[in-house]
């Protein structure tokens, strides 16, 4: 008998293609084009299969680039990540391509020794993966506000060119208070964070974040404080680019992700791996 408790199987862990086929989880012809990976917890790979019976999945499409905005798993829908093999590849994986298998299947084969995540490519997945059903909920009036004074795209616009340099807008939405507001008058305060990566390029990221702050603080200027220098439904209270070496984890456990998730594919110009 297979013992569960022992396996190899981990969240995170590539099926080699070859496998994948033979499982049913890709055609023949997408042994190239698609990566499966585990999307299971460790502790349920663990468990014998009449206690945890399936094995959750997703399978990923291999791409040419990685688009910065999906990167970071700054939307809870797609991610792109690098995948380290023979040759690097780069996939996306998306949220909603999560399927499920029985778990007995798995108990001939391993991971694949070909494919993996790095380390810190493994926490991000699986930040992604609880993303999906952990993300910052703003009232709807401030969503709003946001959308009806076309901010939420202004915002996505600004940080779009920054691509992997920039982890995270966060958001001090009221101190973290939750109050109604009522008419135009009556504001939400926001102060907003530029997160930016500090290890690949701190200079470069450090200029894509600040590059980000002033588009974000001349939209807000120009469409809720002028033309009567008085702010109407959001005052911007500060916005500024800080590092992510530098954000106190108690300050970062007290904001709330904005996350880019209504953008399409579509809508995001790829951008180009960033190079060390």
């Amino acid at each position: 008998m297979y013992e569960w408790r022992t396996t190899l199987w981990r969240q995170g862990s590539i099926v080699e293609p070859s496998d994948a086929v033979s499982l049913g989880l890709i055609n023949p012809d997408e042994i190239h084009t698609s990566l499966v990976i585990i999307a299971s917890h460790d502790c349920d790979l663990t468990r014998p299969p009449e206690i945890e019976p399936v094995v959750e999945f997703i399978v990923g499409n291999v791409i040419n680039k990685i688009d910065g905005n999906c990167a970071d798993a700054k939307t809870a829908r797609r991610l792109h990540t690098t995948v380290i093999g023979q040759s690097t590849l780069y996939v996306e994986f998306q949220a909603p391509r999560k399927s499920v298998i029985a778990k007995n299947h798995f108990e001939k084969i391993n991971p694949s020794k070909t494919y993996s995540l790095s380390v810190d490519d493994l926490r991000t997945y699986q930040y992604w993966l609880g993303s999906r059903y952990y993300r910052s909920a703003f009232p709807d009036e401030f969503e709003d506000r946001l959308q009806s004074s076309k901010l939420a795209k202004a915002i996505s616009e600004a940080v779009r060119p920054g691509g992997e340099d920039i982890l995270a807008v966060l958001f001090n939405l009221d101190d973290g208070e939750d109050i109604t507001r009522n008419g135009d008058d009556d504001l939400y305060k926001l102060d907003i964070y530029i997160l930016y990566a500090s290890e690949s390029n701190e200079g470069r990221a450090f200029n894509s974040a600040t590059n980000a702050v002033v588009r974000v603080q001349k939209a807000f200027e120009q469409r809720l404080l002028h033309p009567t220098n008085s702010w109407k439904k959001i005052e911007l209270v500060s916005c500024e680019a800080i590092s992510d070496a530098a954000m106190p984890y108690l300050v970062f456990r007290r904001l709330k992700r904005w996350r880019l998730d209504y953008l399409s594919l579509a809508d995001v110009p790829q951008q180009e791996v960033a190079q060390n």
